[in-house]
């Protein structure tokens, strides 16, 4: 499996550099951030190029979204488990894991899609929550993880400086994207 995650995983790469560097190419310094807007409306063979191209995108997104639907499905049932870690749901009932399981790919998916419409520049739209799952990953979860577990197995000052760092990070981070939203806002 890991064989074939992999070359389509690379497969998918060269068609997309292949794609950037033929809408790079052909308008150079002038090229848009949504290649396929560089070209005319109304042409029909752009309106063929728009329709082959959202097929990977129908396709690839649950398949990419894939991983992120199966962590937010375990944190919901872990939620709604009882302290003892046991569902308090039936299969037949609305909390079912494939109940469950269907409405978060459903809110994903149209999470995603109205970021995508209410968007022009798509590419401010994935910095903006790169940013925020980025320093949420790296930093604050870290600091989570260190404070509940680790931190425990250092002296005080080791655990109290890499706790400061960790969340100064955090806050750093999570100022960045304040401040480059409101740039985007703006501009």
């Amino acid at each position: 499996i890991w064989r074939v995650s992999l070359s389509s995983v690379l497969i998918e790469l060269v068609v997309y550099v292949l794609i950037a560097a033929s809408g790079y190419l052909s308008f150079m310094g002038d090229t848009k951030q949504d290649f396929i807007r560089n070209y005319p409306t109304d042409d029909k063979l752009i309106l063929l190029v728009r329709c082959v191209y959202a097929v990977p995108i129908v396709v690839g997104v649950p398949i990419n979204l894939s991983p992120a639907a199966a962590s937010l499905l375990a944190l919901a049932q872990r939620a709604m488990a009882d302290h003892d870690g046991r569902s308090n749901c039936s299969e037949d009932a609305w909390c079912s894991k494939s109940t469950l399981h269907a409405f978060i790919v459903t809110a994903v998916l149209f999470s995603c899609a109205v970021v995508a419409i209410c968007s022009e520049s798509i590419a401010d739209a994935i910095g903006l929550i790169g940013s925020v799952f980025g320093t949420l990953i790296c930093l604050w979860w870290p600091h989570r993880i260190y404070s509940a577990v680790l931190g425990k197995l250092h002296g005080h000052r080791l655990a109290t400086t890499l706790r400061v760092v960790l969340m100064t990070g955090t806050i750093v981070g999570m100022l960045a994207f304040l401040g480059q939203l409101s740039e985007v806002r703006q501009g």
